[in-house]
């Protein structure tokens, strides 16, 4: 069982490493976790469109986002002390929620078919 543990928290230690690499990139003045954030949640949307409603694609994905974020708290916490959620977790969920309501408000779905409308001159 200590085996185990121990190699939990190198595997924690590698996340919270390759976090700290990561954590000072920028794309176009965004930081990149941002950005990751965001396209994942969007991807999400739309790969599950087929799968699930929308209303339940949201759930799915507002509990990732949570559950990722409280894996967050302990990848970037030391292995004695566990350190509270700052504001960057806050803005890594307002990231992700980004991408949802990007998704739910233009919604673009390649293999969907454009429906046509029809005119009282096609009638």
């Amino acid at each position: 069982m200590h085996a185990l543990l121990a190699e939990l928290f190198n595997v924690l230690r590698l996340v919270r490493d390759g976090m700290d690499f990561f954590g000072d990139m920028n794309i176009h003045g965004f930081p990149l976790d941002w950005v990751f954030h965001f396209i994942v949640a969007y991807s999400l949307m739309l790969f599950l469109s087929k799968l699930l409603s929308v209303k339940k694609r949201v759930l799915l994905i507002c509990i990732l986002i949570v559950l990722k974020e409280l894996a967050d708290i302990f990848a970037k916490s030391k292995t004695d002390y566990i350190v509270s959620p700052g504001f960057d977790m806050v803005k890594d969920v307002i990231a992700g929620l980004s991408g949802i309501f990007i998704f739910v408000k233009f919604p673009w779905i390649p293999w969907e078919k454009k429906r046509e409308v029809k005119t009282k001159t096609d009638a």
